[in-house]
């Protein structure tokens, strides 16, 4: 995903509680302002903004504490979502696989998207202090 302006260090695009109603409309509409000030081209918008739905939306739904939505733009751009909240939510999910898409569940199936949009370029890492971090790095259509 090429961008004409970058930066070495994430920048929070928003924050919100577990309490709150459902972030993913806002993270959305931050995530595509931010990437469009830094001039990448709209299939690389498209596909971060859907990335980042999915992020957001499992962190809501699963998170135990404060969140962030985070956007880091380099020779790639990385979008990631931070639940600072006791519990395993954001450490299990890197067990969703490729193999996860369809047999016909109807829930389940948002971080195996994720592993489409991004090639397998996504993960989770421990946040000092306590919760987790769900990186990815989408590419464009």
């Amino acid at each position: 995903m090429y961008v004409h302006r970058t930066s070495a260090r994430p920048v929070v695009l928003l924050g919100w509680e577990p309490s709150l109603p459902a972030p993913t409309g806002p993270a959305r509409a931050r995530l595509r302002g931010a990437l469009a000030r830094a001039g990448a081209d709209r299939s690389a918008v498209d596909a971060a903004v859907l990335v980042c739905s999915e992020l957001v939306a499992n962190a809501h739904e699963h998170g135990h504490g404060p969140c962030e939505l985070r956007l880091t733009l380099g020779a790639r751009v990385c979008v990631e979502v931070l639940e600072r909240g006791p519990g395993p939510s954001a450490g299990v999910c890197r067990e969703a696989r490729r193999a996860d898409l369809g047999g016909g569940r109807e829930r389940g199936r948002g971080l195996a998207l994720v592993d489409r949009l991004t090639a397998g370029s996504w993960g989770v890492r421990a946040v000092p202090g306590g919760g987790a971090c769900v990186w990815a790095r989408p590419l464009p259509d």
